[in-house]
Protein backbone atom coordinates (compact mmCIF):
# COMPACT_ATOMS: atom_id res chain seq x y z
CA UNK A 1 0.00 0.00 0.00
CA UNK A 2 1.30 3.38 -0.94
CA UNK A 3 1.35 6.08 1.77
CA UNK A 4 1.84 9.64 0.69
CA UNK A 5 4.33 11.94 2.29
CA UNK A 6 1.53 14.28 3.32
CA UNK A 7 -0.19 11.51 5.30
CA UNK A 8 3.05 10.57 7.00
CA UNK A 9 3.62 14.22 7.94
CA UNK A 10 0.12 14.48 9.38
CA UNK A 11 0.67 11.32 11.46
CA UNK A 12 3.95 12.68 12.81
CA UNK A 13 2.27 15.95 13.78
CA UNK A 14 -0.47 14.06 15.62
CA UNK A 15 2.10 11.99 17.54
CA UNK A 16 4.06 15.11 18.53
CA UNK A 17 0.88 16.86 19.66
CA UNK A 18 -0.02 13.89 21.83
CA UNK A 19 3.43 13.85 23.46
CA UNK A 20 3.29 17.58 24.19
CA UNK A 21 -0.13 17.19 25.77
CA UNK A 22 1.17 14.48 28.13
CA UNK A 23 4.17 16.60 29.10
CA UNK A 24 1.89 19.53 29.78
CA UNK A 25 -0.28 17.38 31.97
CA UNK A 26 2.76 16.20 33.95
CA UNK A 27 3.92 19.78 34.38
CA UNK A 28 0.57 20.84 35.76
CA UNK A 29 0.65 17.94 38.25
CA UNK A 30 4.10 18.90 39.50
CA UNK A 31 3.03 22.49 39.83
CA UNK A 32 -0.03 21.57 41.85
CA UNK A 33 2.05 19.30 44.09
CA UNK A 34 4.60 22.04 44.60
CA UNK A 35 1.84 24.50 45.44
CA UNK A 36 0.34 22.06 47.94
CA UNK A 37 3.74 21.59 49.54
CA UNK A 38 4.15 25.34 49.83
CA UNK A 39 0.72 25.64 51.39
CA UNK A 40 1.62 22.95 53.90
CA UNK A 41 4.82 24.72 54.80
CA UNK A 42 3.06 28.06 55.18
CA UNK A 43 0.38 26.48 57.35
CA UNK A 44 3.04 24.91 59.57
CA UNK A 45 4.76 28.28 59.93
CA UNK A 46 1.47 29.99 60.73
CA UNK A 47 0.75 27.40 63.42
CA UNK A 48 4.18 27.96 64.96
CA UNK A 49 3.64 31.73 64.97
CA UNK A 50 0.25 31.16 66.61
CA UNK A 51 1.86 28.98 69.27
CA UNK A 52 4.50 31.63 69.85
CA UNK A 53 1.73 34.11 70.69
CA UNK A 54 0.42 31.90 73.51
CA UNK A 55 1.94 33.16 76.79
CA UNK A 56 3.79 30.63 78.95
CA UNK A 57 2.14 29.36 82.15
CA UNK A 58 2.35 31.83 85.00
CA UNK A 59 4.93 30.69 87.52
CA UNK A 60 3.92 30.75 91.19
CA UNK A 61 6.46 32.70 93.27
CA UNK A 62 8.31 30.66 95.88
CA UNK A 63 7.14 31.56 99.37
CA UNK A 64 9.83 33.74 100.89
CA UNK A 65 8.64 35.63 103.97
CA UNK A 66 11.68 37.93 103.81
CA UNK A 67 9.51 40.61 102.23
CA UNK A 68 8.52 43.94 103.69
CA UNK A 69 5.02 43.30 104.99
CA UNK A 70 2.20 45.70 104.31
CA UNK A 71 0.75 47.47 107.33
CA UNK A 72 -2.98 46.72 107.62
CA UNK A 73 -4.98 47.49 110.72
CA UNK A 74 -8.47 46.44 109.57
CA UNK A 75 -9.40 42.77 109.76
CA UNK A 76 -11.86 42.96 106.86
CA UNK A 77 -9.24 44.61 104.66
CA UNK A 78 -6.72 41.91 105.57
CA UNK A 79 -9.13 39.12 104.66
CA UNK A 80 -10.22 40.79 101.42
CA UNK A 81 -6.61 41.38 100.39
CA UNK A 82 -5.77 37.74 101.07
CA UNK A 83 -8.80 36.55 99.09
CA UNK A 84 -7.83 38.75 96.14
CA UNK A 85 -4.34 37.27 96.29
CA UNK A 86 -5.78 33.76 96.07
CA UNK A 87 -8.15 34.66 93.23
CA UNK A 88 -5.34 36.22 91.18
CA UNK A 89 -2.79 33.63 92.36
CA UNK A 90 -0.54 36.51 93.35
CA UNK A 91 2.08 35.09 95.70
CA UNK A 92 3.73 38.43 96.35
CA UNK A 93 0.44 40.00 97.38
CA UNK A 94 -0.10 37.27 99.94
CA UNK A 95 3.49 37.29 101.18
CA UNK A 96 3.16 40.97 101.99
CA UNK A 97 0.47 40.07 104.55
CA UNK A 98 2.50 37.41 106.37
CA UNK A 99 5.05 37.84 109.19
CA UNK A 100 8.74 37.78 108.25
CA UNK A 101 11.39 35.60 109.84
CA UNK A 102 12.94 38.58 111.61
CA UNK A 103 9.58 39.66 113.03
CA UNK A 104 8.82 36.13 114.18
CA UNK A 105 12.17 35.60 115.92
CA UNK A 106 12.48 39.07 117.46
CA UNK A 107 8.89 39.89 118.40
CA UNK A 108 6.80 36.73 118.57
CA UNK A 109 9.13 33.92 119.58
CA UNK A 110 10.42 35.47 122.84
CA UNK A 111 6.82 35.63 124.07
CA UNK A 112 5.93 32.17 122.80
CA UNK A 113 9.08 30.86 124.46
CA UNK A 114 7.95 32.16 127.84
CA UNK A 115 4.60 30.41 127.57
CA UNK A 116 5.95 27.02 126.49
CA UNK A 117 9.24 27.17 128.44
CA UNK A 118 11.52 26.25 125.53
CA UNK A 119 15.05 27.28 124.60
CA UNK A 120 15.40 30.27 122.26
CA UNK A 121 17.56 28.09 120.03
CA UNK A 122 14.37 26.32 119.00
CA UNK A 123 13.03 29.51 117.43
CA UNK A 124 14.67 28.94 114.04
CA UNK A 125 13.38 25.38 113.96
CA UNK A 126 9.79 26.43 114.68
CA UNK A 127 10.05 29.21 112.11
CA UNK A 128 11.16 26.76 109.43
CA UNK A 129 8.18 24.52 110.20
CA UNK A 130 5.90 27.54 109.99
CA UNK A 131 7.44 28.67 106.70
CA UNK A 132 7.04 25.26 105.07
CA UNK A 133 3.46 25.01 106.31
CA UNK A 134 2.64 28.42 104.86
CA UNK A 135 4.30 27.68 101.53
CA UNK A 136 2.34 24.43 101.17
CA UNK A 137 -0.90 26.10 102.19
CA UNK A 138 -0.51 28.91 99.68
CA UNK A 139 0.32 26.59 96.79
CA UNK A 140 -2.60 24.33 97.69
CA UNK A 141 -4.99 27.28 97.48
CA UNK A 142 -3.48 28.35 94.17
CA UNK A 143 -4.22 24.84 92.90
CA UNK A 144 -7.94 25.18 93.67
CA UNK A 145 -10.58 26.80 91.47
CA UNK A 146 -13.78 28.78 91.93
CA UNK A 147 -12.35 31.51 94.18
CA UNK A 148 -13.45 34.24 91.75
CA UNK A 149 -17.11 33.42 92.48
CA UNK A 150 -16.78 34.10 96.21
CA UNK A 151 -17.88 37.33 97.86
CA UNK A 152 -16.35 38.29 101.21
CA UNK A 153 -18.79 38.67 104.11
CA UNK A 154 -16.79 38.68 107.36
CA UNK A 155 -14.03 37.18 109.54
CA UNK A 156 -14.59 35.40 112.85
CA UNK A 157 -12.19 34.03 115.49
CA UNK A 158 -12.45 31.27 118.05
CA UNK A 159 -10.36 32.90 120.79
CA UNK A 160 -7.75 35.54 121.59
CA UNK A 161 -4.43 35.10 123.43
CA UNK A 162 -2.71 38.11 125.02
CA UNK A 163 1.07 38.62 125.05
CA UNK A 164 3.40 41.47 125.85
CA UNK A 165 3.21 43.78 122.82
CA UNK A 166 0.64 41.85 120.80
CA UNK A 167 -2.33 39.53 120.89
CA UNK A 168 -3.07 36.44 118.84
CA UNK A 169 -6.46 35.89 117.17
CA UNK A 170 -6.82 32.13 116.86
CA UNK A 171 -8.63 29.83 114.41
CA UNK A 172 -10.01 32.47 112.04
CA UNK A 173 -12.86 31.54 109.74
CA UNK A 174 -13.75 33.70 106.75
CA UNK A 175 -17.40 33.81 105.71
CA UNK A 176 -17.94 33.99 101.95
CA UNK A 177 -20.96 33.89 99.67
CA UNK A 178 -21.00 32.00 96.39
CA UNK A 179 -22.26 34.51 93.82
CA UNK A 180 -23.48 31.71 91.55
CA UNK A 181 -25.51 29.69 94.06
CA UNK A 182 -26.13 32.26 96.79
CA UNK A 183 -24.87 29.83 99.44
CA UNK A 184 -22.59 30.98 102.27
CA UNK A 185 -19.75 29.00 103.81
CA UNK A 186 -16.94 29.39 106.32
CA UNK A 187 -13.38 28.95 105.02
CA UNK A 188 -10.08 28.53 106.83
CA UNK A 189 -8.12 30.82 104.52
CA UNK A 190 -5.25 31.55 106.90
CA UNK A 191 -4.04 30.74 110.40
CA UNK A 192 -3.80 32.90 113.52
CA UNK A 193 -3.55 36.65 113.06
CA UNK A 194 -1.10 38.73 115.10
CA UNK A 195 -2.37 42.13 116.23
CA UNK A 196 0.33 44.47 117.54
CA UNK A 197 -0.42 47.03 120.21
CA UNK A 198 -0.42 49.72 117.49
CA UNK A 199 -3.20 47.86 115.65
CA UNK A 200 -1.11 46.42 112.80
CA UNK A 201 -2.25 42.97 111.67
CA UNK A 202 -0.03 40.19 110.32
CA UNK A 203 -0.92 36.65 109.31
CA UNK A 204 1.10 34.08 111.24
CA UNK A 205 0.64 31.10 108.90
CA UNK A 206 -1.29 29.68 105.95
CA UNK A 207 -2.65 26.18 106.59
CA UNK A 208 -3.24 23.70 103.79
Amino acid sequence: MFISKDLILILLLLILSSCNAERGSDSVGVGEQSEKQNITKVSSKDNQEHLDLIPPPRLIPVFDPEVETRGISDMDELSREFLVGVVTRDGLRIKNLVVTEQFYLEVLWPEFEKSIHMSSSKGEFHWELLRMKSMGGMLEKFDSYGWEHLEYKGTFFDSVEYYDGFKLHNKPLVEVKDKLTGETQMLELFGSVVELDNGTLKILSIPG
